[in-house]
């Protein structure tokens, strides 16, 4: 149904002159083709008698504006700077394409997959989103799906990131950004060295949702991020010299079966947001401050069982394992939010002095543990504490005349005087 050019009448042994380019939806021009020949005509051909020319068409699978292409890589070779190359079929690479201009791709509900490890690999700024009603369109790894180096940023607006392996592996000092849309794989967002990344919406899942090494960093203002059986929702890595740094404002954090934040070392900061875990939250070193939230832990009670590598649910919603892990003790602050546990403490504290073995863990009550050489001490917020290092005063009487209770309280305080004893004589 597409409109031909008129027929041209030319000399005998003279050349026609090609015409426009006829525009197929969806298509790319492949030229003008005699009989069953399979390379187009030229048209520096002399033409000694009466000839027809049809006009071929190869499938395009992307386009930049109303200019179509064949291949991916040939609308990539032909973008500027802030393009948007739309994908009108689904496309399988055969390896990964680098990305070195700043561009979005619109994935508009197609497929574009590898039959290498990775597809993208990211040294630019590059937005992912899907125009599609349905937002069906993904990007589906091997090994991994995106991989963003140096100061590369890479943005998901809408449609799905997945692979077997990582999702998005983030490298040097370069940034990712959830917007919306869903990620997906074993390892959902692996962040490495100086790399970032924000959720600000979408859903982020795998037995591993976000992992943080290095000095790494990962704030969560809103979405939804699922850890699962095996891995936990957030973690960082517990080898020496790791020192990733997390920030909750907001969002929802769960693994139904484990532990939802998991720190070995680095730094937590829980300003807001909905953590939900068997543990919610599981500290074994650095430094946690848990400012407000809701911090729910819906496991099994269970004692304590030390574990050289990782961390085992207690059905407190927060841990803290000083066990000699190698980036130092685990220091926590609570000044705030709402922390329950469906069948544990709200706060379980224990000490290891030697691997596997446990030191001392005692109870005060259902809701607050105490460590050895340290206290829960309530702060000016009623039923708010904080966990301060303690000292032992010990009373001795002689002759058997019954002593005072020891008093435990927090170091460099002083000492409340007991009643004095009664001597007879």
């Amino acid at each position: 149904g597409i409109e031909a050019p008129e027929a041209q009448k030319v000399e005998k042994g003279g050349k026609a002159t090609k015409p426009a380019d006829p525009v197929k939806e969806n298509s790319v021009f492949a030229g003008w083709f005699l009989g069953e020949a399979t390379e187009a005509f030229d048209f520096n051909t002399e033409v000694t008698a009466d000839i027809t020319l049809t006009a071929k068409w190869d499938e395009a699978v992307a386009r930049i504006g109303e200019v179509y292409y064949t291949t991916l890589e040939s609308a990539y070779a032909a973008a500027n700077t802030n393009d948007t190359i739309v994908l009108l079929k689904n496309i399988e690479l055969d390896g990964y394409i680098e990305i070195r201009k700043d561009l979005t791709i619109d994935l508009n509900g197609k497929t574009l997959t590898s039959k290498g490890n990775g597809v993208l690999d990211v040294y630019s700024a590059l937005t992912i989103t899907d125009a599609s009603d349905a937002k069906t369109g993904k990007i589906s790894g091997n090994r991994w799906g995106v991989w963003t180096n140096a100061e590369a940023e890479l943005t998901l607006e809408a449609g799905t990131i997945e692979a077997v392996g990582y999702a998005i592996i983030s490298e040097g000092s370069s940034k990712v950004k959830v917007e919306g849309g869903s990620i997906t794989a074993e390892n959902g967002i692996n962040l490495n060295d100086n790399s970032e990344a924000v959720v600000e919406g979408g859903s982020i899942s795998g037995k591993w949702g976000i992992t943080a090494f290095n000095n790494a960093k990962l704030t969560v203002n809103n979405g939804t991020i699922t850890g699962s059986e095996g891995g936990s929702a957030v973690s960082t890595n517990g080898n020496a010299g790791q020192n990733a740094t997390i920030v909750i404002n907001g969002g929802t954090i769960t693994a139904a079966d484990e532990i939802a934040i998991y720190l070995p070392s680095g730094s937590l900061t829980v300003n807001d947001g909905a953590i939900t875990g068997t543990t919610a939250i599981y500290v074994k070193s650095g430094k946690a401050d848990i400012k407000g939230g809701t911090i729910k832990a819906t496991g099994a009670a269970a004692e304590y069982n030390f574990n050289g590598n990782g961390a085992n649910p207690t059905g407190d919603a927060i841990v803290i394992d000083n066990c000699g892990y190698p980036n130092g003790e685990a220091v926590v602050t609570i000044t705030g939010g709402d922390i329950s546990s469906a069948n544990g403490k709200q706060v379980g504290a224990y000490y290891t002095d030697e691997v596997g073995k446990l030191a001392l863990v005692t109870s005060n009550d259902k809701t607050l543990s105490i460590l050895k050489n340290q206290m829960w001490l309530e702060t000016e917020t009623a039923g708010i504490y904080k966990l301060v290092e303690a000292v032992v005063v010990t009373f001795v009487t002689e002759d058997g005349i019954e002593a005072p209770e020891a008093q435990k309280i927090e170091k460099g305080t002083k000492a409340t005087k007991p009643a004095d004893p009664v001597k007879e004589n």
